[in-house]
């Protein structure tokens, strides 16, 4: 194959013959496009919170303002990643891929030029909407070459990636960081991210588009709304209250616009997203796992460092590189749910990795917190790795319960709902401690982190292995 003009003439037999040393060459080659395209995205995550500070004090802003370099980009994100998902889906997902990461590298360089918070906090924004454009489109183009054993593999590896990326982020970023500034960290993003464009453009394949559908503006709308509203209402409420009007507003018309969502979609001829495979259990429960075991994990995620802080009176960068376990064990934990999901069942896979995450709480709360502290380090691996093996299993699920031209979509609104169930988790044990040290507090919040994941179990359960392999 000389280059992209071939590769949409190629793609069927590419798919179809798995010992084809070309085609198996080309489509490796494709995957690691993909990974510098997630890697790109995810690189800056970590870091930058722990950086927020210094940021703060270099552009003269205050907390309430430089927080939102957090909170703006996160609600961009999961607005945009279901519908540009599903735009993904209608053109193949190679020109949605390719101008999502070269988007993300004007963007990351011009994020290192920003003269104020305003404009960091704007440019940002733009950054990980360019993510939201290339991530589901990515998985468009993983569901067309791949099918099967060989998709699930490349999903668990595209997960790993995803959760080793922000730990070179740390070990990398950090020094540089500390001796150069926090705009090296965004100089740094745009070197995979120039890397990724100009793999995408010789590698990645162009899918059949779809023809005579149409883009479902209306339904695009309305649910873009639903999670922006639920989004700002569970961010601000650690903020400004539960009663604040804004907040109130915000969480009334979330399912306002959801309920208006499913009756756009039940009308128009070509939805976002068919209501058909909300039907399906594997597709509704997958979201339904995602919500609770993010909520429970990223929650967690959250108040772990504070609680060494607090508890044990670490230092932030000692902390820091103790809670890095977390994200190494959940990279080895989607990759071996990917390169073993064909052994288990399903929910076999998801049931044990929902009962490690709750058991990984539970245990920080009886031998971690009580008794000594080296003991904390594997149930943070145990935390890290259940996650690890829950994420793979929910996205490579929902990309197998739905037609392989609406993966972008579903795994764009798979995305949200982690998203969402980030978001609660975070506020939920935040609130929880507080400006507390106590050690009590804190095993309070680990505990409902638990009965979080716990929930996700009989959820699991209901997940069985896909009807074909596509």
């Amino acid at each position: 194959m000389s280059g992209p003009a071939k590769v949409s003439l190629s793609l069927t037999s590419v798919a179809a013959d798995e010992e084809a040393p070309a085609a198996a060459g080309y489509r490796r080659a494709t995957l690691i496009a993909l990974l510098f395209g997630i890697a790109s995205t995810s690189f800056p995550s970590t870091v930058l919170v722990a950086s927020l500070d210094r940021i703060r004090d270099d552009l003269h802003s205050n907390f309430s303002t430089i927080s939102w370099v957090q909170v703006a980009p996160s609600l961009a994100f999961a607005l945009g990643v279901p519908i540009f998902g599903k735009l993904g889906d209608l053109t193949g997902g190679r020109r949605i891929y390719i101008a999502g990461v070269a988007m993300a590298t004007v963007f990351s360089l011009l994020t290192a030029l920003a003269w104020n918070a305003p404009s960091l906090i704007a440019l940002r924004t733009l950054g990980q909407l360019a993510g939201a454009v290339s991530g589901p489109a990515g998985f468009t183009v993983l569901a067309a070459t791949l099918a099967g054993a060989a998709r699930a593999k490349a999903i668990g590896l595209y997960n790993a990636v995803a959760g080793i990326s922000p730990v070179i982020g740390i070990t990398v970023g950090g020094p540089l960081i500390d001796h150069l500034g926090w705009r090296m960290l965004f100089l740094l993003q745009a070197i995979p991210a120039a890397a990724a464009t100009v793999l995408a453009i010789r590698y990645v394949p162009q899918a059949e588009p779809r023809k005579g559908v149409t883009f479902d503006f209306l339904g695009s709308a309305t649910l873009g709304a639903a999670a922006i509203a639920a989004l700002f209402a569970i961010n601000r409420v650690r903020v400004w209250g539960v009663l604040h009007p804004v907040v109130v507003l915000c969480a009334v018309a979330s399912p306002v616009f959801l309920m208006a969502f499913f009756v756009v979609e039940s009308r128009v001829p070509h939805p976002l997203l068919p209501l058909r495979y909300v039907r399906r259990r594997a597709f509704s429960a997958s979201l339904g796992v995602s919500l609770l075991v993010q909520a429970a994990l990223l929650g967690s995620s959250t108040i772990t460092p504070l609680m060494l802080q607090r508890l044990f009176g670490f230092t932030v960068t000692a902390a820091a590189y103790v809670i890095v376990i977390r994200p190494i064990s959940w990279a080895t934990g989607s990759w071996l749910a990917g390169r073993y999901r064909s052994r288990f069942t399903v929910h076999t896979l998801q049931t044990g990795a929902s009962t490690g995450l709750a058991t990984s709480l539970v245990l920080m709360v009886v031998v971690g917190l009580r008794h000594w502290f080296p003991l904390i380090l594997p149930t943070l691996f145990l935390t890290g790795i259940s996650g690890g093996v829950s994420n793979t299993v929910v996205v490579t699920s929902v990309a197998d319960a739905v037609d392989t031209f609406d993966v972008g979509v579903a795994s764009g609104l798979s995305s949200m709902v982690s998203t969402m169930g980030a978001a609660t988790g975070i506020t939920i044990l935040s609130s929880i401690i507080a400006d507390a040290r106590g050690r009590s507090t804190f095993e309070a919040a680990y505990l409902v982190a638990a009965m979080i994941a716990a929930a996700s179990i009989p959820i699991a359960l209901l997940l069985r292995r896909p009807r074909i392999d596509r």
